[in-house]
């Protein structure tokens, strides 16, 4: 069974998250009301007005791996997009050369990722991992938070997704088919980012 938990967004710590959020955070919101949380419960609740975190990501564990939290701030790059350019090799034949969009961006958040992983105190481990992930896109003037509340527009989560796996593979796993669980959400926050905990696999 997997040790990941949803928590309950009506008691314990995150109703007094919530409640220290509106006291701190009244006046910005106008009239102090209720931030409303934002659904996601398997990630963590987020203020929809302001996108602060009020609640990190549930537990994550087992499996006799430590489980890693970290935050790399730099902007969601998705791995899906690929181009490929034909090219005359020495022999007189053709190939082809494939490259990533975005890649210069890509293999800085890849090297980024995997740097933040190694500092936070993670290792390889070859058991089975769960992943959960919290992509943060800066809201565009041209979508206000009535027009738009979530984020219905591309980059695809997926895509998101493999860019993160593909960074973590050799460095948390040693094969991305250890990956035997995810959880991700892309939404607007007020800094773009992305938020990533990682954690072995409990079984009763």
């Amino acid at each position: 069974m997997l040790s990941v938990q949803a928590p309950n967004h009506e008691s314990g710590q995150v109703r007094d998250d919530i409640r220290l959020h509106r006291r701190q955070h009244g006046g910005r919101h106008g009239g102090g009301g209720l931030p409303r949380d934002n659904g996601a419960h398997s990630a963590g609740g987020v203020c929809r007005r302001c996108g602060e975190v009020l609640r990190g990501p549930g537990p994550v564990g087992g499996g006799g791996m430590t489980a890693i939290t970290l935050f790399v701030h730099m902007k969601p790059v998705t791995q899906g997009s690929v181009s490929a350019f034909p090219v005359k090799r020495k022999n007189g034949t053709y190939g082809a050369v494939v490259t990533h969009a975005h890649k210069n961006e890509l293999y800085s958040l890849r090297s980024t990722i995997e740097d933040e992983y190694r500092q936070a105190g993670g290792t390889l481990t070859d058991g089975a991992v769960h992943v959960k992930v919290r992509f943060l896109f800066i809201r565009p003037k041209s979508a206000s938070p009535k027009k738009r509340p979530d984020m219905t527009v591309r980059p695809d989560v997926d895509k998101l997704c493999r860019t993160v796996l593909d960074a973590l593979t050799g460095v948390a796993y040693k094969d991305d088919s250890q990956v035997v669980g995810i959880t991700a959400i892309k939404e607007y926050g007020e800094e773009e980012g992305i938020e990533i905990l990682i954690g072995g696999v409990d079984r009763e």
